[in-house]
């Protein structure tokens, strides 16, 4: 057996980096500039049921999140009949922009729970208590999925957390029941928002409500991702009304103890007394009909004003603002096709790419907006900020810094600009002075609160916006400048937000859902009067009026079922005497949270103590020489996600070798810090040459490793600098016996001994995809590394290899049409081995579903296997890639679901080389492919790749076909 041999220098080094980690881990610092959230001192709070992890970012709401997860677990539990044995962990963050969350049982209950409050464009905005929902949602997960009974729970017994029956259900029955949940007793929720309504009635009068098995696996049109949450929680809501919640929980505890997942319409004849297929026919009947009579009590109003469209764009196309000097209107347009773009229309034309959708006002120059855009935010974080956009040259000047800032308006003499300010659980008013720099807080959210929509009056004294408190309603309100007094304007249980004022007047335009559906009303200062401007069965948002010599022209967002659009129109003079009065708010159901009477303990986060394993896997399999490997793993993870380490064993019953692989890391450090260590054993076929043969033997491979990475982190591009120093020693299991021969045949010895390395490397990536992308559709993917040997590292040999891989993407009309490019090489100089070229191979698709195994994404295909092999390579690449069809196809609920099918045209160059490439050698293939994208269980996505091609150059040359898995480069 081989040593490491004299690692006094290198594992000392090892030694105090660990020591560093160690450190930090019993006596955590404040590190926020370091490493992010992460970095901060952490405290845990222990209650009954939860630990709740906090950064000190967010400690000031600690307190009230336990309480309230305590009495989410009070209200959900006999809804579901089952409780966890074991404390739920939850860690608390505010590091990300997203009103979000997540939960998960494995290996153990966790949710993950976001600060962000949404803001008056969420279909999540409609909440007496943000958290309230958010934790209700979560923590229903939890209650359902971590069910488990009968022979499942004796298979996981051993093992620890392994399977979970419930978890294997369609996504839309897993993300409805929650959303379900979040609305019943969330006192709110998507299930009863005016906005998730809207989609629903849009695609019902479209006749474009998915199909069960479209819900269940990959709907394919707006609202996509969404339709599981908005679609899922409506149908689960129908089920328990047609039934009962009792009936509910029968058939999720029936389905924990289920061996082999799926068959759900089976567990709901037992629970129900019918199949989910049946009832969503029933349900979609039922949607249909009422959407019809919304559409046709909508009608039925005579409103002052109809719309046009702006444009034929669709998706998220809901931001826009006139230029009050000229009299243009911009448009931020977000189709789903390609980059979010800043359209102005009307004089002087313009049109710039974004990062992103957001809020945005035109300055009086004419030549600037301001506009909120995401940035990068203490190196890892991608948060929105402000920017003054230069429209004719397109440069951006930031004007705040990890303010989170979004809604910008600019006050009429164009010095300030007024915004809101996300942190901590609220949004809070504030105010940027355009000239000196000076941020001023005009108005704090509170515990909860969410400041929305500021604009500014017509003289620029006050400023209206949206605000809804903790446990209450979203309602109009004024603030003063001169003395910050606030004034509220509407009293009612219905969503009232984006007011603006119309110029010249003292009536202030917005949107609301007093009757259900989100249109344009306005609203008289003077005596409080609210009449209605507009009658859209699908709904009317964000009015944006503009006075003109001869009256006010307006636009609005309007919504249909291909998503939001901008629309204007031309309000009469006498519009507010011609509006009908405003319907009466209805009433929504307010929520009480139930008492408790609760212990909390804090104490310090410890992330390596709480890193321990939580379970453990068996793995027996037969390597491709016929060996048989028994191995065994176990994985530990804080809750906090700090800390993190695995460590794998196989025993080769065969041969009787064991190999050995043991990972931990941290992101606590300034950097990604990760160590492993390894000692494996395999056989090598042609790196021993004796006798005029090639001699096969045994290597034992021992080696010990650092990584260090440094991640910047954009919105829009990222870029990850990374290095490594591996300490590695190669050597015999047992010596063949056989001796190299002056008269043989290309005599060659194995090279043994040390061979540490260091290795460093950069990539790039700013690429894109949008919803319906076949493919990449954006941007450049590009990457360089490089391996160094040498006295200096400690290797007994002297060897360097570097390569290079450059990806690129670009858009096509018609839509969804990509041009993909790929450029890679490489060398190496005194190494053993090098890189092989050729086709794509065979590849054992039962084995490759099982392993996550995947086909090279690089090759010259129409070639064998191992054409050329050299110690360089070159590569070049071009597709073109198209979509064919969208079957978007299934049965009910089985787990088995066509998604979409598109083709690609391609070439490729390329060369394995030892000594100066020859471009006469180079190998060429053409040909197609047809790319067929499905879903699996309803979410391993499975990319089919069905291609033939000819090889035009080289003794190699033909065609051959293939069929694989995995998606090109």
């Amino acid at each position: 057996m081989g040593k490491l041999g004299s690692t006094a220098g290198p594992l000392r080094l090892l030694g105090v980096l660990l020591l560093i980690v160690v450190v930090q881990a019993i006596a955590p610092g404040s590190y926020a500039d370091a490493g992010g959230v992460e970095a901060e001192r952490w405290t845990t709070r222990v209650s009954p049921h939860f630990r709740l992890h906090t950064h000190a970012s967010v400690e000031a709401l600690a307190d009230d999140v336990i309480v309230l997860l305590e009495q989410a677990h009070e209200v959900l539990v006999p809804v579901v009949g089952s409780a966890p044995s074991r404390r739920t962990d939850v860690v608390l963050t505010d590091e990300s922009d997203a009103a979000n969350g997540s939960a998960t049982v494995y290996p153990n209950n966790r949710m993950q729970l976001f600060a962000s409050s949404p803001d008056s464009w969420d279909i999540r905005d409609d909440v007496q208590h943000r958290m309230w929902s958010l934790i209700v949602h979560e923590y229903m997960h939890i209650l359902h999925v971590h069910q488990i009974r009968g022979l499942p729970a004796l298979i996981n017994v051993p093992f620890g957390r392994i399977y979970a029956p419930n978890q294997f259900l369609p996504r839309w029955l897993l993300e409805g029941i929650a959303t379900w949940a979040e609305s019943r007793y969330g006192g709110g929720g998507r299930v009863h928002s005016s906005a998730a309504r809207s989609y629903i009635r849009a695609a019902a009068l479209a006749d474009t409500i998915p199909t069960l098995a479209q819900l269940s696996n990959s709907p394919p049109d707006f609202p996509h991702g969404s339709a599981y949450y908005v679609f899922g929680g409506a149908f689960v809501d129908f089920i328990v009304r047609r039934h009962s919640e009792a009936a509910l929980a029968t058939f999720m505890r029936n389905y924990s103890r289920r061996l082999m997942p799926y068959a759900e319409n089976a567990h709901a004849i037992r629970a129900f007394g019918e199949t989910f297929t049946d009832m969503y026919a029933v349900w979609v009947d039922q949607v249909k009909a009422e959407a019809s009579a919304v559409q046709q009590a909508q009608a039925s109003i005579v409103a002052p004003c109809a719309f046009e469209p702006w444009s034929d764009e669709r998706y998220f196309t809901r931001f826009s603002a006139w230029d009050r000097q000229t009299g243009r209107l911009g448009v931020i347009t977000v189709d789903g096709i390609s980059p979010p773009t800043l359209t102005v229309s009307g004089g002087t034309e313009y049109e710039i790419e974004l990062e992103a959708g957001g809020g945005f006002a035109f300055e009086p120059d004419a030549r600037h907006v301001i506009i909120s855009q995401p940035a990068v935010s203490r190196t890892w974080f991608s948060q929105h900020d402000l920017f003054r956009l230069d429209l004719q040259d397109g440069s951006r000047q930031r004007l705040t810094r990890n303010r989170r800032a979004t809604s910008p308006d600019i006050s009429p003499d164009g010095g300030r600009v007024a915004y809101v300010s996300n942190h901590d659980g609220r949004r809070d008013l504030r105010e940027l002075n355009l000239d000196t720099g000076e941020d001023v807080l005009l108005f704090a959210g509170g515990p909860w609160g969410q400041v929305s929509d500021p604009t500014y009056g017509a003289r620029g004294d006050h400023i209206l916006f949206s605000y809804a408190p903790v446990d209450g309603r979203r309602d109009i309100y004024s603030l003063s400048r001169e003395d910050l007094s606030v004034v509220q304007h509407t009293f009612d249980d219905a969503v009232d937000n984006m007011p603006a004022p119309v110029p010249g007047t003292d009536i202030v335009l917005f949107s609301s859902d007093r009757d259900g559906v989100f249109n344009i009303y306005a609203l008289r200062l003077s005596d409080g009067d609210v009449r209605r401007v507009s009658a859209e069965a699908l709904g009317a948002y964000s009015p944006q009026p503009l006075r003109l010599h001869n009256g006010v022209r307006l636009a609005v967002t309007l919504f249909d079922e291909r998503g939001y659009y901008v629309a204007t129109t031309d309000l009469p003079p006498d519009f507010y005497e011609r509006a009908p009065p405003a319907p009466a708010s209805y009433e929504r159901e307010a929520v009480q949270r139930p008492d408790v009477d609760i212990n909390v303990r804090t104490r310090g986060y410890n992330g390596i103590f709480r890193s321990y394993p939580r379970r453990w896997s068996l793995v027996y399999e037969r390597e491709d020489d016929g060996d048989r490997l028994l191995g065994a793993g176990i994985e530990g993870r804080d809750p906090g996600g700090h800390y993190w380490w695995n460590a794998d064993v196989a025993y080769n019953l065969d041969r009787q070798h064991t190999n050995l692989w043991l990972r931990g890391g941290t992101n606590r450090l300034p950097l990604d810090f990760s160590l492993d260590f390894s000692r494996t054993v395999g056989d090598r076929f042609r790196d021993l040459i004796a006798a005029s043969r090639y001699v096969p033997f045994e290597q034992e491979v021992v080696s010990a490793a650092l990584h260090l990475g440094l991640p910047i982190d954009g919105f829009a591009a990222s870029h990850y600098l990374w290095a490594s120093w591996r300490i590695e020693n190669r050597s015999f299991v047992s010596d063949p016996g056989v001796e190299n021969r002056p008269w043989d045949f290309q005599p060659r010895h194995p090279e043994l001994g040390r061979y540490d390395a260091l290795s460093f490397g950069w990539s790039f990536s700013n690429t894109r995809r949008y919803a319906d992308s076949i493919s990449s559709a954006a941007g450049t993917r590009a990457s360089i590394g490089a391996r160094v040997r040498a006295p200096w590292t400690r290797a007994d040999y002297t060897s360097l290899a570097a390569s290079f891989e450059v990806r690129h993407y670009h858009s096509l009309r018609p839509e969804h049409h990509v041009l993909a490019f790929l450029l890679a090489g490489g060398g190496s100089v005194a190494e053993q081995g090098g890189r092989s070229m050729g086709g794509v191979g065979s590849l054992n698709w039962l084995s490759a579903l099982q392993n996550g195994e995947r086909a090279p994404t690089t090759s010259v295909r129409g070639y064998p296997e191992f054409t050329q092999v050299g110690a360089g390579f070159a590569l070049a690449s071009l597709e073109y890639r198209f979509p064919l069809l969208r079957p978007s196809w299934g049965v009910s609920t089985l787990p088995l679901f066509l998604d979409r099918i598109h083709g690609a045209i391609f070439v490729d160059v390329g060369h394995a080389f030892s000594g100066a490439p020859e471009l006469v050698d180079a190998l060429v293939g053409v040909g197609g492919e047809l790319r067929v994208a499905a879903v699996l269980g309803y979410f391993l996505g499975l990319d089919m790749r069905f291609g033939v091609a000819r090889g035009l150059s080289g003794p190699s040359r033909g065609t051959r076909a293939w069929a694989t898995l995995g998606t090109s480069f």
